[in-house]
């Protein structure tokens, strides 16, 4: 070569550096380029320069030297970047190399045709690399690790590029890299994969609660003052109502059972004062609805409320459609707001004519019993709060799925009881009716076991241990009042050993089994949930409002300095610091599980 040897190509237009290249023969490549400079980016027919055959054969120690001599990005004819090719074959040695070099940004910041963007090809086939790439984008600062000075930069700009569209070579390019500003399109991807260790990151976590702290906090913020507003008025609605209308209307129907069922010779005693005393707390419910103007105010902003809601739930089902039938909470909702809806409107029906006062009040306890429920899954997003949130969901999940298999353990036992001890029975025996004081009554011969619901009732308390043998089984037993002794305390032992201490033991176990569990996944999933929230804000927020509270490239992170519990109660992640402990110490076993967990938060 030094005395002028000719340079010539293959059948398929490739040169010595193309095949030096693919071999990863990083001398020869140099000896090749020390005296032919201009085979760096020449192309065989289908487009490949020698970095792009070094990619696909995963040469990474020649990726790195054709790095060095400034070879050129370009793409092959089927539209293809040389860490297209990479990604594409799973070749994680030439993209760690590709990640580790100092043009590791200009090499990222490329258009993708096959991914969109090359780290949305890095999160799905080689989540390593992309850690090394998030990795490069934490710096710290060059002094004292003790002194108040020193801080942790974070740069986002691999996650959220501020232009893709000037990076783009050619107008293929271009339109690819047009639909790629979706918001938040990296975090949405680890989701989708479950690239749990990902989101936990450092400048994932910083990310979010930077865009948390510009405008989520005061957009979910406003949500939850407005519901907090609605439950408080729900509440006065529920409690004063309780107070001034069910009890007196359950006193005068008390009092007309009494006049309809009884001795029609009754007239004296207590109903005299049982008449006076409803008809003073009927005159008070009248009276205070006339004096009250706040009760109609607050009962017609609870039906606006309700009906508002479910306007807005039927336009997300049209929008959502199957994704929004696979939420438990919407259904949640619609029963929420349904039964508030009911219980309002029972104000204005005082007539009766379309449901009645038990109806209506059995809809007001669902309604505020759901709405208090609901109000605690709103607390999901808000930083230590939002962890026992989680948790509890999370348990409460394992425990149902257990006590849907051991449901029918349960009913075996109720039905077994309902048939050995529906009533007791007087005995046969003389010695029992010649008891001093002995008062005959057939209807305290009633058992718990004499329908089937109160049965299984009853023995679902049991294993909890409300078993009270002596008054249920051991006097009854010696006084000869069970039906079938022997028959009854062998189930009863079996009661015992099966639901009180197996049983009960078994769901304990479960559920203490879960909380390391549901502890390593929790942050997590609420991470997938704050990408969610996030992501539909910036889809409906306007532009010109999103470019003054969105533009966030980088952030620095002061470790050393207070900044008070605000940050761990409201902020939906850990501190930059403690995330970064915890990202260079997470273990595999650790990394299966939560991956299991996030699949269920996957997004389209």
């Amino acid at each position: 070569m030094a005395k002028g040897a000719l340079i010539h190509r293959d059948f398929s237009g490739r040169t010595p550096l193309h095949l030096a290249a693919r071999h990863d023969y990083q001398e020869a490549a140099q000896i090749l380029l020390a005296h032919y400079k201009h085979l760096r980016d020449t192309f065989d027919r289908d487009g490949n320069t020698a970095l792009h055959l070094a990619a696909a054969n995963n040469a990474s120690k020649a990726v790195k030297y054709l790095l060095d001599a400034k070879a050129v990005l370009s793409m092959n004819q089927l539209q293809q970047t040389a860490l297209d090719i990479a990604i594409q074959h799973k070749h994680s040695q030439t993209a760690n190399a590709m990640i580790q070099h100092d043009r590791w940004r200009e090499i990222l910041q490329r258009p993708s045709v096959l991914y969109r963007r090359p780290i949305l090809g890095l999160i799905e086939h080689l989540p390593e690399t992309m850690m090394g790439a998030l990795d490069r984008c934490v710096v710290k600062a060059p002094c004292d690790t003790m002194s108040k000075d020193f801080y942790i930069h974070f740069d986002f700009r691999l996650l959220e590029p501020p232009n893709l569209l000037s990076n783009a070579i050619d107008e293929t390019a271009a339109l690819q890299s047009a639909d790629v500003h979706e918001p938040l399109l990296a975090l949405n991807a680890m989701v989708q994969h479950g690239r749990c260790e990902l989101l936990q990151h450092p400048v994932c976590s910083s990310l979010l609660n930077k865009k948390w702290a510009s405008y989520g906090i005061y957009s979910h913020g406003i949500q939850v003052v407005i519901y907090a507003i609605y439950l408080s008025l729900l509440t006065y609605l529920v409690c004063g109502g309780v107070r001034t209308a069910l009890v007196p209307t359950l006193k005068m129907q008390t009092i007309d059972n009494i006049k309809t069922h009884y001795d029609p010779e009754f007239d004296s005693g207590n109903l005299p004062h049982l008449n006076r005393s409803a008809g003073i707390c009927t005159q008070d419910w009248q009276s205070y609805q006339k004096v009250s103007g706040f009760y109609p105010v607050a009962n017609l902003m609870v039906l606006m409320f309700a009906l508002f809601n479910m306007v807005k739930e039927s336009a997300q089902f049209a929008s959502q459609r199957k994704k929004y039938l696979k939420e438990y909470v919407n259904y949640l909702e619609w029963i929420l707001y349904i039964c508030t809806a009911v219980f309002v409107l029972g104000f204005y029906d005082e007539e009766e004519q379309f449901f009645g006062w038990s109806t209506r009040w059995q809809f007001g306890a669902w309604a505020i019993f759901l709405a208090w429920f609901t109000f605690m899954l709103y607390l999901q997003r808000f930083g230590l709060m939002g962890i026992y949130v989680v948790m509890f969901l999370g348990i409460l999940k394992t425990l149902l799925r257990a006590m849907l298999v051991f449901s029918f353990l349960i009913v075996a036992f109720a039905l077994a009881f309902h048939v050995l001890l529906p009533i007791m029975l007087y005995p046969n025996d003389p010695q029992f009716y010649r008891t001093p004081d002995l008062r005959i009554d057939l209807s305290g011969l009633r058992t718990p076991h004499l329908n089937m619901i109160p049965s299984i009732l009853r023995i679902s308390t049991m294993g909890l241990g409300d078993l009270d043998m002596v008054s249920n089984y051991i006097y009854p037993s010696t006084d000869g009042q069970l039906p079938f002794p022997n028959t009854t305390y062998i189930f009863l032992w079996m009661v015992i050993i099966a639901i009180s201490i197996l049983l009960m033991n078994l769901m304990i176990g479960l559920a203490v089994g879960d909380i390391e569990k549901v502890q390593a996944s929790a942050t997590l999933r609420r991470i997938a949930m704050q990408v969610e929230l996030h992501t539909n804000l910036e889809r409906r927020l306007p532009g010109w409002i999103l470019s003054r509270v969105n533009d966030i490239q980088e952030d620095r992170f002061y470790p050393n300095r207070c900044t008070g519990n605000f940050r761990r109660i409201w902020f939906i992640t850990q501190d930059p610091t403690e995330t970064l402990t915890e990202h260079n110490g997470h273990s595999g076993f650790q990394h299966s599980q939560m991956t299991n967990e996030m699949s269920k938060h996957k997004t389209k």
